[in-house]
């Protein structure tokens, strides 16, 4: 979902950040949206997922997160200037965002962290699809000041039903499944299972999907 598509659902939506004048430009303010990348920010992600959890519920439906890290921002931030590291992170962001669809959300939440929202998810598989494709879109390098860089990600992936599910348990849980993938290595994804009713305790599995050595996209700078 980009910015546009959040803009409608904040327009039709009791209680949106649109009360003011119109959605676009309660987006278009440090209130709703991040600065460097024009991505909403935490405060538009909390309202958007007590949106989503306030709907009616699906036969079969779910909401899934994806937190999304850039496993080497925290060493481009000390290895380059602002300049480049804050370039590099938008054009990331915009990639990124490239990927949502119909009834996704993106926001930027930290340096380097991302979250990426389907607030209808079908199953496990979808989510795969996903991250998949965000493994790919970062795997074309990024050119600042025509030098390159590359960097690559880590990913945690949490499922929630609408009916037990909530959105800070939702968040922490995707939280908690990036630290595994965070274990696993550069380039890998864990999930967090769905939450038993009876003992609510998460188990996690770490899914390794991509073909690529583990130190397939180091970050860089070439020339």
């Amino acid at each position: 979902m980009n910015i546009a598509t959040t803009d409608r659902i904040a327009a039709q939506t009791p209680g949106g950040p649109e009360s003011s004048d119109t959605a676009a430009d309660s987006l278009s303010t440090p209130a709703y949206a991040e600065c460097l990348t024009g991505l909403p920010n935490r405060i538009m992600l909390n309202w958007y997922l007590d949106y989503v959890f306030a709907l009616p519920p699906e036969p079969h439906g779910n909401v899934a997160m994806l937190v999304i890290e850039l496993s080497d921002m925290r060493v481009m931030r000390h290895s380059f200037d602002d300049i480049v590291c804050d370039r590099f992170e938008q054009i990331t962001a915009r990639r990124i965002r490239d990927q949502a669809k119909p009834g996704h959300f993106v926001s930027r939440v930290n340096s380097g962290e991302f979250v990426f929202v389907l607030s209808r998810c079908s199953d496990r598989e979808e989510c795969i699809a996903i991250a998949k494709r965000i493994y790919a879109c970062l795997e074309t390098s990024i050119q600042v000041g025509g030098k390159e860089y590359f960097s690559s990600a880590n990913i945690g992936i949490a499922i929630a039903d609408f009916e037990s599910g909530s959105p800070a348990n939702l968040f922490q849980r995707a939280q908690a499944a990036l630290e595994r993938a965070r274990l696993a290595g550069p380039g890998q994804h864990a999930f967090a299972e769905i939450e038993s009713t009876e003992s609510q305790m998460c188990d996690f599995a770490t899914d390794r999907f991509r073909d690529h050595a583990d130190n397939d996209i180091p970050t860089h700078l070439n020339g």
